[in-house]
């Protein structure tokens, strides 16, 4: 979608190509990592709920606008449950714009671990499909160490047309 379509024609949040959005949360989740109060609360273990949601906090002011959001914990298509491999299943972050898939813009999965079990990779693959998923732009794997290794990025790891970039 990024790059792709007219650009007269796209809400401002469009304009941004899929490097551009990945250099931007990739400076987002750096600074947020490196924060003194985020080193202290992933020294404490496996707190991805809220880690989650501060992440999405600080993605907001760089993707919100009137049509797109930055959710948490998110489980719906359109009207009703989102649905891979028929399972039920919920996004960590999603940057998009409800109600619509046309507007899916990033899907990101995010351990809080030292030993990440990668069990959410799956997801990001079939989100990340332009046919049979829900075509999300992006996907990002995201694993926050934790205890001692608090403050490492021990994966930032991206998905498009359901691979692995």
């Amino acid at each position: 979608m990024w790059g792709t379509l007219d650009p007269h024609a796209l809400p401002a949040y469009l304009h941004m190509n899929t490097k551009n959005a990945m250099t931007t949360i990739e400076g987002v989740v750096q600074e947020f990592v490196r924060q003194e109060g985020t080193i202290e609360h992933l020294k404490r273990g496996r707190v991805e709920d809220t880690i989650t949601a501060d992440l999405a906090n600080r993605l907001r002011p760089h993707f919100e606008t009137d049509g797109v959001t930055v959710d948490c914990q998110y489980n719906k298509h359109l009207n009703a449950a989102k649905r891979l491999n028929g399972q039920v299943i919920h996004l960590d972050i999603a940057v998009h714009e409800r109600g619509k898939d046309e507007h899916n813009l990033v899907a990101v999965e995010l351990e809080t671990t030292n030993n990440p079990a990668r069990d959410d990779v799956w997801k990001l693959e079939g989100l990340t499909q332009p046919l049979g998923g829900y075509g999300y732009e992006l996907g990002l794997f995201l694993v926050f160490g934790i205890g001692k290794r608090a403050g490492e990025i021990l994966a930032m790891e991206w998905y498009s047309k359901g691979a692995r970039l």
